[in-house]
């Protein structure tokens, strides 16, 4: 049996009037109210993302300090950062500062700054050529917003849960020791103390591990001191003083904490110093 095209009118009476063109009509109005309503169920979604950011800035400008692009205090959270020339027991500088109360510290990161750094020079670079019509816009980028990007990330990663003011914040590395990778550092960490870590003699005969003479970590605390004799804020920890309790008490006291080391939490100690230090599993703090 052929399947009839006729419409039945019964069921839509203006069929047999228009036809087609009336069933076409139809279509295209119920596909605009589709579209219409999916619109006012993302703008509903948005409205709700925005108010939950707007919430969050509400923290970010109450008790918290996590920067965002609505509310950047750079100088907000307080930053530990040692800059050690490696194989001088910047390990054991890491593993006892990270044991301090309120104090969410972190190993070597792989000179990940430096990436951030670069972008920053970017930036500026765009702002410098923004007249030229090529590089049109590229004046707009707010350069400070590569600053509070980068402590965002650098916040979040150690420790979003402890963002308060009460808290430090930091990071130990052996890859940053040129001046201008340390300006940048004071750039977006404005409050940080930097503890400085390395060999104040290095024997002619030692090999590390890997084989290697004092060549490099000689060099790399020559370029610290030089790129760091300015700065305020800067404590020195030498290898040598690794087994002294008072220089690191006085370590405590210049990172603004009220503590006494009980001993001294020896890491790595077969790669970089004697086997000598006394070895603790405990806490080596006494905090008041």
């Amino acid at each position: 049996m052929m399947r009839s095209n006729r419409i039945d009118t019964a069921f839509w009476p203006e069929a047999g009037k228009k036809g087609h063109s009336g069933i076409l009509l139809t279509c295209i109005v119920c596909i605009w109210m589709t579209v219409v309503s999916f619109r006012l169920m993302a703008s509903q979604s948005e409205s709700e993302t925005l108010t939950s950011i707007q919430k969050d800035d509400s923290a970010v400008k109450g008790n918290q300090c996590l920067p965002s692009i609505h509310a950047c205090d750079l100088s907000c959270l307080n930053w530990t950062i040692v800059l050690s020339s490696g194989r001088s027991g910047g390990t054991t500088v890491q593993q006892m500062i990270s044991k301090l109360p309120n104090m969410s510290f972190y190993g070597e990161e792989g000179g990940l700054l430096q990436s951030f750094y670069e972008l920053q020079q970017k930036v500026e670079n765009g702002k410098e050529h923004s007249e030229g019509v090529s590089w049109f816009g590229s004046g707009d980028i707010n350069v400070t917003a590569v600053a509070c990007m980068t402590q965002k990330f650098y916040a979040e990663r150690h420790g979003s849960n402890c963002l308060h003011s009460g808290c430090q914040h930091g990071w130990k590395e052996i890859r940053y020791t040129s001046p201008q990778m340390i300006k940048w550092i004071r750039t977006v960490f404005p409050s940080s103390k930097l503890v400085l870590n390395y060999r104040s003699t290095c024997p002619r005969d030692y090999k590390d591990i890997f084989g290697r003479d004092c060549t490099g970590i000689t060099k790399r605390k020559e370029t610290i001191l030089e790129s760091t004799k300015n700065l305020l804020d800067v404590f020195h920890m030498e290898l040598e003083q690794l087994n002294n309790l008072t220089k690191w008490h006085k370590l405590a006291d210049f990172l603004g904490f009220g503590c006494k080391p009980l001993s001294v939490t020896s890491y790595n100690q077969n790669r970089t110093y004697s086997n000598s230090r006394h070895i603790s599993n405990h806490n080596p703090w006494k905090c008041s």
